[in-house]
């Protein structure tokens, strides 16, 4: 005989358990002393929160982009290939800094930094096609 004691096993509750405890938080019941039901109270919906300042003005810069590629592309774009959507993909980030740039006034330089990297790898696409 071995004087080795198992460990005994964990007790986790069951998932059912678990399940049922949540939903009982859903819906509490308010009982008078006599344990007859008064009133059942569900908890309202968790409303969303407004977007702060700087996620309007990021919408705001998108909707701006968005008019911008409209005007630029009124027939709307058709993407074929990687190499298609990549220069697309660019050329949107890129109007997109620009906006953003415009968004503040022409006073933060960090999208002009932007657009200056984001040339860079558009002009190296380009020049992979044409060498083709």
């Amino acid at each position: 005989m071995s004087d080795h004691i198992p460990n005994p096993k964990p007790h986790f509750p069951s998932i059912l358990a678990a399940k049922a405890v949540e939903e009982g938080m859903e819906t509490l019941d308010f009982r008078r002393p006599s344990g007859s039901v008064q009133e059942t109270v569900t908890p309202p919906p968790e409303a969303p929160s407004p977007p702060d300042r700087k996620n309007v003005s990021r919408i705001d810069e998108q909707v701006s982009v968005g008019r911008v590629m409209k005007a630029l592309f009124p027939g709307g774009i058709q993407i074929a290939d990687e190499e298609q959507f990549a220069t697309m993909r660019l050329f949107n980030a890129m109007v997109a800094s620009i906006a953003q740039f415009a968004h503040s006034n022409m006073s933060n330089p960090f999208p002009i930094r932007d657009v200056g990297r984001q040339a860079d790898m558009l002009d190296e696409i380009v020049r992979r096609r044409t060498r083709g």
